[in-house]
């Protein structure tokens, strides 16, 4: 990927919230008005800086500590840097680093402090090599990392998902397999399944204790490829099988789309598939669709109020249904970044939306945290030529390291 898009603007601010003892920069306020589709919601903005411009680190929150592990830096390079930032002092010095440099990597929160980091690439962001294998670590231990051999092929877009037994499920490829982490390393990985399809850049979630459900990112999709996969898992901690998809009876969802991402929507059970690149049209799509798990169906759902489509869009549960926040466009010759922030709420073959304050500052790549509250970090934009000497800014690429935190009141879904 070209960091510098060919127009628009391009990454950059994130949502976040910091500490109470941090000055507050800005405020964007969105107010439900009668009969409007607005819902009562806010961004508040950090002046707190991260200490190292990064993007697409894996961000994970452990003990109200925020770990940021490895990323792209300024360069757009991977670095290996951790830079945690704690409730009463901020961000600390950087102090400790992964093994590997690793970018786009996926990390799971694991009992005792320990985090899971899985994939990633090294090298210019141009030039990714991919790695295969992972770190499991303390985060507050310096040192503590330990490596974990190879999963047996490219983590490439590959999906790691928590299961209730404390195992991980891990999809990449044509392969899924298991990884206990209570085990010495080298026999962390339980046996291979072999998918009948390859998937890469798909979404993954968790529908009960022993099934995960797979969407989309078929690398060789034909019209009878299904776009569904459910992966049931066994009660040894170590294998898994492969059962058939969902039913798409009213819904055309493209079994190749890629960067997709998905959500449960707390107050229907629903689960909300949105956006995505499609590779054959070459551009990010605006459709969404909704999945009902009871009755395996799905159903096309309201398209994004975005005009090129979205991928990478960031997903948060709230009480009032699946927040919708950023993300990137594509089409066949220029690229940026998308300002959506809307909520949407499912339930009863219907698709209910809420438009939620505007983000304060537009961006991509951005990090995403959901604990307790919704946290954007960091991110990047690229200011065009005529907009730099419409508004007196520098042109290029231009790094966030601010973090923004949306509050929204808990009110009825919308109309």
């Amino acid at each position: 990927m070209n960091p510098q898009p060919s127009s628009s603007r391009f990454g950059l601010a994130l949502a976040g919230g910091m500490l109470s003892a941090l000055l507050l920069a800005e405020v964007a306020t969105a107010r439900q008005q009668p009969g409007s589709e607005q819902m009562l919601s806010s961004w508040r903005t950090e002046r707190s800086a991260i200490p190292l411009d990064v993007i697409a680190a894996a961000a994970v929150e452990v003990d109200g500590r925020l770990h940021l592990l490895g990323g792209l830096d300024d360069r757009f390079e991977a670095t290996a840097v951790i830079q945690t930032r704690s409730p009463r002092d901020g961000w600390r010095p950087i102090g400790d680093r992964l093994d590997r440099p690793r970018a786009d990597a996926s990390a799971v929160r694991l009992p005792k402090r320990r985090i899971l980091i899985l994939g990633g690439f090294e090298g210019p962001m141009s030039q990714p090599a991919w790695h295969d294998d992972g770190e499991l670590l303390d985060p507050e231990i310096a040192g503590s990392t330990v490596g974990l051999p190879s999963f047996g092929g490219s983590l490439e877009g590959h999906t790691a998902t928590p299961l209730a037994d404390g195992t991980v499920l891990v999809v990449a490829g044509d392969i899924a397999r298991r990884l206990d982490p209570e085990v010495a390393p080298e026999a962390m990985w339980g046996p291979a399944i072999r998918l009948p399809e390859s998937r890469r850049g798909h979404a993954a979630i968790r529908l009960d204790d022993r099934r995960v459900l797979v969407v989309c990112g078929v690398e060789s999709a034909s019209e009878s490829t299904p776009a569904l996969r459910i992966i049931e898992v066994t009660e040894d901690r170590r294998g898994a099988t492969v059962l058939d998809g969902l039913q798409s009876r009213a819904a055309d969802l493209p079994a190749g789309l890629r960067e997709t991402s998905i959500a449960r929507d707390p107050t229907s059970g629903e689960l909300l598939v949105v956006g995505g690149f499609d590779p054959s049209r070459r551009r990010t799509t605006r459709n969404t669709w909704w999945i009902d798990p009871q009755r395996e169906e799905v159903r096309a759902g309201l398209p994004l109020p975005v005009e090129h489509g979205a991928a990478r869009v960031h997903l948060a549960e709230t009480e009032s249904g699946v927040a919708m926040l950023g993300g990137e466009w594509r089409t066949r010759t220029a690229r940026g970044e998308v300002d959506l922030s809307v909520l949407a709420a499912g339930g009863a073959a219907t698709d209910r939306r809420r438009r939620l304050a505007p983000l304060p500052v537009s961006g991509t790549r951005r990090m995403r945290i959901q604990t307790p509250g919704i946290e954007l970090i960091g991110g990047y934009r690229y200011r065009s030529p005529e907009e730099a000497s419409a508004t007196g800014l520098p042109a290029g690429v231009h790094f966030d390291t601010r973090s923004y935190r949306l509050s929204l009141v808990p009110a009825g879904r919308g109309d």
